[in-house]
């Protein structure tokens, strides 16, 4: 994911498991396993960052409801690379659930 918004990375975060999901069809267990251990571990670095519970419906409620001025000391560059690192997660269950097929 390229840097966003925080009102896009909103929501991507919120689209996360709907997109884990998705991509789970036709993916070994194992790889949906390490898939859902690795976007949970994103949203729970997420959300200890932004001081809420690791859920991702509660980390995108506290990205929105922060104001503009609020956002410092890279707390939205380390938001960023969560999101980054779940959307990189739910890739390779992809390529994973497409070399099963």
């Amino acid at each position: 994911m390229s840097t966003s918004s925080p009102a896009d990375l909103a929501v991507a975060v919120r689209s996360l498991h709907r997109r884990l999901d998705e991509a789970s069809t036709d993916a070994p267990p194992a790889a949906i396993a390490t898939a859902r251990a690795d976007v949970d571990a994103a949203v729970a670095a997420a959300a200890a960052r932004l001081g809420c519970s690791a859920s991702a419906e509660t980390v995108a409620a506290a990205i929105t409801s922060r104001r503009p001025e609020d956002w410092h000391d890279g707390a939205l560059a380390d938001v960023q690379a969560s999101a980054d690192a779940a959307a990189r997660a739910i890739r390779a269950l992809a390529d994973a659930a497409e070399r099963a097929r």
